[in-house]
């Protein structure tokens, strides 16, 4: 067995209606092979695999069975996805060859492995070649069965087979173009987890990628870009189809992390294109925001100035307009998120993280590419931390904008600490301490942040008698929660920090 094996492959969201075209088009007249493909899924009673980052499946092909490990996409800190794979007896899975590949060191000594669901697929394959590459197109149809639930799927495989990674995204690329179709971030195990638990449209968080001390520095950008992504692709999907509070949330959420990762790792993948990458993030983030906003200022600062008595009627008539105005951000939400402009940003990005000129710099950078990921950490946190002490240092005496700054800079020191947590093993329990400090402090950072937008809410639309008393309410507010984040922040300032200088 090949520990070194490596896949790289793309998926692409499609609809079943639009397979003869896809395949036409990739085929230029090449007939497809058509197989049927069933696959169960294993893993202990406490999902002691995929807590590691690894999936354990039996396929069966007509009379055919090999079992499959294989490690979560851009899990393990470096590009592309493990993949070990053997022939075994029908329906027998071998223990002795699980225990031969990384996902070994997950299970524990005497571990039950137990079926958890199945992946039925009508796959239509076709070879083709592009830019120097041979890449496997698979158009999927599929269902995802599990505790007596199904739920169907179509999706688009492109793995590159041979030759260099920036043929496979010239062929996303052009399938992109001509179909309309978004990069997807979904595996067949996550859709059988989300039949288990019977929640598949509930909004994606960030899920850290699995990192060890000695990740070289590129591999762990990679893969905590990579997470980000998934979580901005995740929820774009559920914005795109069906906008709502937590999606958009989410969706928001993923644009930063994302943005503060670029911050982080600025010294390693400074490139010619970067800019480019953070320019579309921020028109992004642009189109969320009054839809956050609304959302934040209608369940908040509205609820707050109604209480538990009946509605007054200018009260009543500025909830109104603020629903109606919430109602057209959400269709301006929706309409980012499902559009050509979006899926372009997304693509690029994937490409841009995996080849772009980052990845090819000569001298300092090279260098910095190379060395162990844990090497950074340390720098990439103390720089945060040390401005957050000294520019929130009297949050009551500063300026509305400095304390947003703060709140930014907690942003980003929170994101780089649940990412790079995993690479600094000496304090474990000292990081979750310090990481609880970095949440309370970016809460109520972020409770005096809504206030602040909700006062252009107000501003332009309540009635000037009506915005005088809820400007008035909402600033004795601020004071009291400025009060509560400068405990906070003095709190988190003796914090010690988890990392070696």
């Amino acid at each position: 067995m090949n520990l070194d094996a490596r896949e790289i492959e793309l998926k692409l969201r499609c609809e079943p209606s639009q397979e003869p075209e896809i395949l036409a088009l990739c085929g230029a007249g090449a007939l497809p092979s058509a197989r049927r493909l069933t696959s169960i899924y294993y893993d202990t009673p406490r999902r002691a695999l995929r807590r590691a980052g690894f999936v354990l499946r039996l396929r069966r092909e007509g009379r055919r069975w090999t079992q499959t490990v294989k490690s979560t996409a851009w899990a393990d800190g470096r590009p592309g996805r493990g993949e070990w794979e053997i022939g075994v007896r029908k329906g027998s899975l071998d223990m002795a060859a699980i225990r031969a590949t990384p996902a070994g060191l997950a299970l524990p000594r005497g571990a039950r492995l137990e079926a958890l669901f199945e992946i039925a697929v009508q796959r239509r394959t076709l070879e083709v070649r592009e830019g120097g590459g041979v890449i496997e197109v698979s158009f999927d149809v599929g269902e995802a069965k599990a505790v007596g639930r199904a739920q169907g799927f179509c999706e688009l495989e492109l793995e590159l087979k041979a030759g260099p990674p920036e043929a496979l995204f010239a062929l996303a690329q052009r399938l992109s173009e001509a179909f309309a179709l978004t990069l997807s971030f979904t595996t067949k195990a996550d859709r059988g987890f989300g039949v288990m638990a019977a929640r598949s449209a509930r909004a994606a968080h960030f899920a850290p990628p699995h990192l060890h001390p000695k990740t070289p520095t590129a591999d762990a950008f990679r893969a905590i870009a990579m997470a980000a992504l998934a979580q901005l692709g995740s929820n774009a999907l559920r914005v795109g189809a069906h906008p709502g509070a937590e999606s958009i949330h989410q969706l928001r959420v993923a644009v930063r992390r994302l943005r503060g990762t670029l911050s982080t790792f600025k010294p390693v993948i400074d490139d010619s294109q970067v800019e480019a990458i953070k320019i579309e993030l921020k028109w992004l983030g642009r189109e969320l925001d009054e839809a956050r906003n609304l959302d934040v200022f209608i369940t908040g600062a509205l609820r707050r100035a109604k209480g538990d008595a009946p509605m007054p009627r200018p009260l009543a008539a500025f909830g109104r307009r603020l629903r109606a105005a919430r109602k057209a951000a959400y269709a301006r939400a929706r309409d980012a998120a499902a559009g050509a402009r979006f899926r372009t940003l997304l693509l690029d990005a994937v490409q841009w993280v995996e080849v772009g000129p980052w990845t090819r710099a000569r001298g300092a950078a090279a260098k910095l590419r190379k060395a162990p990921a844990g090497d950074l950490a340390a720098k990439a946190l103390a720089r945060p931390r040390r401005r957050i002490r000294k520019d929130g240092a009297d949050l009551a005496g500063i300026s509305r904008h400095r304390r947003h700054r703060v709140r930014i800079q907690a942003k980003i020191l929170r994101y780089a600490c649940e990412a790079f947590a995993p690479l600094i093993e000496d304090h474990p329990k000292r990081a979750a301490v310090f990481i609880d400090g970095l949440k309370d402090l970016q809460e109520v950072l972020g409770d005096i942040n809504d206030i602040v937008c909700g006062e252009t809410l107000i501003e332009e639309m309540a009635t000037p008698e009506l915005a005088q008393g809820l400007i008035q309410s909402e600033r004795a507010r601020e004071t009291r929660l400025i009060a509560a984040a400068q405990d906070a922040l003095d709190t988190f300032a003796e914090a010690r920090r988890f990392w070696r200088q």
